[in-house]
């Protein structure tokens, strides 16, 4: 049977508390165990486990400091101790009373918060194409000399015609962006097209694994193995995938318009049905290391706020559930930092953790527009980026946004590995790429 939770936020009056706490009961079997589940930079996660039920109040200590009395009516109870410091340590004693009495205690649990990381970053812009509707849509970083950018990247020639077909992949080698040109095999889907039939599609999204493992959507999902690239026409629809993740090559989401869930499984091809003809705008995964287990999100969402809103949950059988979303405000983009902590952007910065509850991140009221990617390395180190050329790093307080990397006019995704951040858009009918590096 599971475990019932409910939660109790500790305000941050708590931290002025001068009460005394209870004295020690004599020493004996504990009906009363306290655990430490999880910390970011300002907030404890509690778990109080009572072995036997009772009516008994508990009373919870910090450093010494009662926080509260509470009357706990399950077995499991998670408690939220708000409004810390970061790089702080916290001893918590949990005490059960009968009257004013303490019948027992648990044992002391030592917590330190995140420290915050440095919002210190130096900023370059470049734009690729010379406008004729020129736009990048995905990115992704593979070292600190190597990335991709995909889209759709127009060019004229010596003398000034448009060369066509256009480009649709820029490589950074750490220098300069090299264009790259993919077509796609127009038989692979329509059998009836001549042989040497190619067709030229925008790239909508890539992902990559390492140098010599990349995937990109560019009219069938194409893969680089670091001598060439292999067409896979897939299931119709995968070429324009919005975005693309995966464990490996051979454990692979690829998310569109229409509800559309494709998986590959490194041999074959499935169609994964959604539940909703909405717009995927992003997916993301993690793999819990202790269980195995795998968690893959979606974000269903129109920009302009269109339809319905959901946050999608594949599981592990590759069927979707829905999970619950309150706010029902645009969500464009979902990103997991730990198996117990998910994160949306789109109408406001969300976090769902251990409570289950999905709460606007404190301070997310400085982005003043729709944001439509957020992407990280912790809790206390991502980036969001999105529309009017919002750039915004959060490092574990607050958000601070960069004024000087505002040149594009629509940021639609970003990558953010170590201290490097890329996010790719467009403005001015031509593509554009702000690289920050941390100082």
């Amino acid at each position: 049977m599971s475990k019932k939770f409910f939660v109790i936020v500790l305000p941050l009056l708590f931290l002025g508390c001068k009460e005394n706490a209870p004295p020690e009961p004599p020493p004996y079997v504990r009906s009363i165990e306290l655990e430490a589940l999880d910390a970011s930079c300002t907030e404890v996660w509690l778990k109080i486990t009572l072995t036997q039920a009772t009516t008994d109040s508990v009373v919870l200590t910090r450093n010494g400091q009662t926080l509260q009395t509470l009357r706990l009516t399950t077995a499991d109870s998670i408690l939220i101790d708000e409004g810390l410091l970061p790089n702080r340590s916290y001893l918590y004693k949990a005490y059960r009373l009968s009257g004013a009495s303490v019948t027992d205690s648990s044992k002391a649990v030592q917590v330190t918060t995140m420290d915050t990381t440095s919002h210190n970053f130096t900023w370059q812009i470049d734009t690729l194409g010379d406008g004729g509707g020129s736009v990048l849509y995905d990115v992704a970083i593979i070292n600190d000399t190597l990335a991709y950018a995909v889209g759709e990247i127009m060019v004229r020639d010596s003398v000034g015609n448009w060369i066509n077909p256009p480009y649709n992949i820029a490589k950074w080698n750490g220098q300069r962006w090299e264009l790259i040109r993919r077509l796609h095999d127009c038989r692979l889907y329509y059998p009836s097209c001549g042989p040497g039939y190619m067709l030229y599609a925008p790239a909508r999204s890539i992902f990559a694994f390492g140098p010599n493992d990349i995937w990109v959507a560019v009219g069938t999902a194409q893969h680089w193995d670091g001598v060439r690239w292999t067409e896979h026409a897939g299931i119709l629809g995968v070429g324009d995938a919005n975005k693309i993740w995966g464990t490996s090559s051979s454990d692979l989401y690829f998310v569109g318009n229409n509800g559309f869930i494709a998986h590959y499984d490194g041999t074959s091809w499935r169609r994964i049905e959604s539940g909703t003809r909405q717009y995927l705008q992003d997916v993301w995964g993690i793999v819990n290391q202790q269980s195995g287990e795998r968690t893959v999100l979606c974000a269903a969402s129109h920009p302009l706020g269109y339809g319905e809103k959901k946050i999608l949950s594949i599981n592990q059988s590759n069927n979707v559930d829905t999970l619950p979303w309150p706010s029902q405000r645009v969500v464009m983009s979902v990103w997991i930092s730990k198996p117990s902590t998910f994160y949306t952007c789109g109408g406001g910065v969300f976090r769902r953790s251990i409570d289950q509850q999905w709460k606007e991140i404190a301070g997310a009221n400085v982005i003043p527009t729709l944001t439509e990617k957020v992407r990280g390395t912790t809790d206390n180190d991502f980036f969001v980026a999105g529309d009017f050329g919002v750039v915004a790093h959060f490092n574990g307080v607050s958000f601070k946004l960069y004024p000087e990397a505002s040149a594009a006019r629509v940021y639609k995704s970003l990558d953010f590995k170590g201290n490097q951040m890329v996010a790719v858009g467009y403005t001015s009918s031509r593509g554009i790429v702000v690289r920050g590096m941390r100082n």
